[in-house]
């Protein structure tokens, strides 16, 4: 239990006033999202919803993948220029990973294209590559704010990447297909959100550049190896276990049943991964200088589970009333998806909040074997039970994920404690 002493200095601690900024940018972002699901849902289909939700989940696994996970590496730096030397380095690397990828694409274009039954699709998924670059420097960027504490920009930077991703895709009549109108909305705002970033960047921190050459990249690069090592892989299975039922629901079913999933997710998985966004990168930040980790991991692991249930209540309650109210009698099944996946949200969701506590101590192969061991059971029983119907495979999947997830947070303050016995 959290004491009314604790309760009170963690309200009063730079953690939480950090927390506090980014959440108040994540709040109106998801206000703005919310608000626009009614009218979003109305103008485009399932299948068009599906087909894009397929596609960002594509992008986003790239991004992962080509950058390494060295804006992870940032916090560690004691000095700026050194920290910049990261970050510089992670974008090179980002930009050669990311022609591998291009390469990947050229042999397994066909095979990848089954996937996408729209024919916009054809041009769209060769774009991928440079999509995946422009994410991964978009994650750097985020992670250099963070360490600069300039959550303010990081908090207006969602706001005004979500308003044009909504704005670009309301003037539905003006596209051919739907598919067009959703794919400009997330590539648009993206680009938006990186030249933003770059601006404030150069704004703010272009000195920094004299410190940092050429020649000391892949000396940087080599030093902290261990996060393509370790990080890169768990964050890479970690967003195919995100997006687990885009890929098992496309694999096994129609894009139409992804579209009604996507909905779910937008209205309910994406406020709380906003919310974990905001922990996590200050979890992260707090995490690596307090003294006593065991305890701070207690208490941010109460909040979260807290929060995650108070969010997941009315799901619980009402989702199928709720989603038809809002999203349209067409949409009642994404209610019944969300009711049952509530559980799976709660515990997942503090687990993101507190899920960097293996790299702050020095644990990222735990981590890893974790994922693998989600992503095998949980990827191996939707295969298994494929021909069970959607609804089966939601239940039995949702409650699996979460007795893992609930593994994972008791492991995590079991390697904590040692930390703070000095025993590991």
């Amino acid at each position: 239990m959290i004491s009314i002493g604790e309760l009170q200095r963690l309200i009063k601690s730079d953690f939480t006033r950090n927390v506090g900024t980014l959440f108040t940018g994540n709040g109106i972002s998801m206000a703005v999202n919310l608000l626009s699901l009614p009218i979003l849902s109305r103008l485009y289909t399932p299948e068009e919803f599906g087909s894009i939700a397929l596609y960002v989940a594509i992008a986003q696994l790239i991004a992962v993948f080509v950058s390494g996970r060295y804006d992870y590496a940032l916090m560690l730096p004691r000095k700026s220029g050194e920290a910049l030397k990261v970050a510089l380095s992670g974008v090179v690397l980002s930009f050669y990973m990311s022609i591998l990828v291009a390469v990947v694409l050229y042999f397994s274009y066909d095979r990848l294209l089954a996937f996408f039954p729209h024919p916009t699709f054809a041009r769209l998924i060769w774009l991928l590559p440079i999509i995946g670059f422009l994410l991964s420097v978009r994650q750097i960027l985020s992670m250099w704010f963070s360490r600069r504490s300039r959550f303010k920009f990081t908090s207006q930077s969602k706001v005004l990447q979500t308003v044009v991703a909504n704005g670009v895709r309301l003037p539905r009549a003006i596209y051919a297909n739907g598919v067009a109108g959703l794919w400009l909305g997330f590539v648009v705002s993206e680009l938006v959100a990186l030249v933003q970033g770059m601006f404030f960047f150069w704004k703010h921190d272009y000195r920094l550049l004299r410190t940092s050459k050429k020649t000391e990249f892949k000396e940087t690069l080599a030093k902290y190896a261990s996060f393509p090592m370790y990080s890169m892989p768990i964050s890479f299975l970690n967003s195919i276990s995100t997006n687990l039922l885009i890929y098992a629901f496309s694999y096994s079913f129609s894009a139409s049943v992804v579209g009604l999933y996507e909905r779910f997710s937008k209205m309910i998985s994406v406020p709380l991964d906003m919310v974990s966004s905001s922990f996590s990168i200050v979890f992260f930040q707090k995490m690596s200088f307090v003294s006593s980790k065991r305890r701070f991991y207690r208490r941010a692991y109460l909040v979260c589970l807290l929060i995650g249930g108070l969010m997941n209540l009315p799901v619980v309650l009402w989702g199928p009333k709720i989603f038809s109210f809002v999203l349209g009698g067409n949409w009642q099944f994404a209610g019944e998806m969300a009711r049952y996946l509530a559980p799976l949200m709660v515990f997942g969701f503090a687990n993101k909040c507190i899920g960097t506590t293996f790299s702050t101590i020095n644990k990222n192969g735990v981590m890893l074997v974790w994922q693998l061991s989600y992503l095998v059971l949980t990827l191996g029983w939707v295969v298994v039970f494929r021909d069970h119907s959607v609804l089966f495979i939601i239940k039995t999947y949702a409650l699996l994920g979460a007795l893992l997830n609930i593994v994972l947070g008791v492991y995590g303050y079991y390697f904590v404690k040692k930390a703070d016995l000095g025993t590991v």
